[in-house]
């Protein structure tokens, strides 16, 4: 499934996104991930591939944040933006804007919609699709 997004969404994505045209992008993988799909996919980015055996459906996604935290892989990087490849960032231009705002450390997706919160969130669930 993740193949399949990277193949076909994620060229689009990348041509239409400032951010994504100005971003490093880290594979964080199980398997060996098709050598077209990375210069196809990514039209000649920057792509880092790293290889790591697969925990589990979410130890897999904490294991990637954890690793790449612990390794250093994100020293000299002002923002870390974590998704898996079926996650779209479709409007990218709040996303730039908040982080070119000083005052923010972070940016989190809230699961629960229901709960509207804008500064010091202590009842919303953290999405680790979005880091």
């Amino acid at each position: 499934l993740h193949v399949a997004f990277l193949r076909k969404c994620w060229p689009g994505l990348i041509a239409n996104s400032v951010l994504l045209q100005h971003a490093d992008m880290l594979l964080f993988t199980a398997g060996e991930p098709p050598l077209d799909m990375l210069q196809d996919g990514f039209g000649g980015k920057k792509v880092r591939v790293e290889r790591y055996n697969n925990t589990g459906y979410q130890e897999g996604a904490m294991l990637a944040m954890e690793t790449a935290t612990v390794q250093r892989w994100f020293d000299g990087y002002d923002w870390v933006v974590r998704v898996n490849p079926d996650v779209l960032i479709l409007d990218d231009e709040w996303l730039i804007e908040t982080m070119l705002d000083d005052g923010v450390d972070g940016i989190f997706a809230n699961c629960q919609d229901y709960l509207v919160c804008q500064k010091n969130c202590l009842n919303s669930l953290v999405n680790s699709d979005f880091f």
